[in-house]
């Protein structure tokens, strides 16, 4: 046991020596891997916020109501969609958003859906697709 004491002290000694510089070391590496994460995460984000649709384009609850409000037959063809059932209204989404798609407003066909669920809930309340 004699033996290692001496070992010991000196690898305290030697580990003491280095210490302010390991720990300056470690912390420079750390506060890099750090930053590193904040531009890549700065990255993302920024990719998200132009991935957003510009304040030009209406949501698609806009253009649908501004379609309706211009073409009698396409508000009579959603009233008679939501009379049927809820699975009517999203099985002719589809037309709805070709219908905007060509008007120069394309949507994602979730998004269509969700605005067409939100329609029927909001305007006409006691139909089908409401409930």
């Amino acid at each position: 046991m004699k033996d290692r004491t001496p070992w010991l002290d000196a690898l305290k000694k030697n580990v003491e020596k280095k210490s302010p510089e390991a720990h300056t070391s470690v912390a420079l590496a750390s506060a890099d891997a750090a930053n590193i994460s904040s531009e890549v995460l700065v990255g993302h984000t920024d990719k998200t916020d132009r991935s957003l649709p510009s304040h030009d384009v209406p949501p698609a609850r806009e253009a649908l109501l501004r379609l309706f409000a211009k073409d009698r037959e396409w508000q009579s063809f959603f009233r008679s969609c939501c009379e049927m059932s809820t699975y009517r209204l999203i099985a002719q989404a589809w037309q709805l958003r070709d219908e905007l798609t060509d008007r120069g407003h394309p949507y994602p066909a979730e998004e269509v859906e969700d605005a067409l669920l939100s329609l029927a809930c909001k305007l006409l309340r006691e139909c089908v697709a409401a409930v």
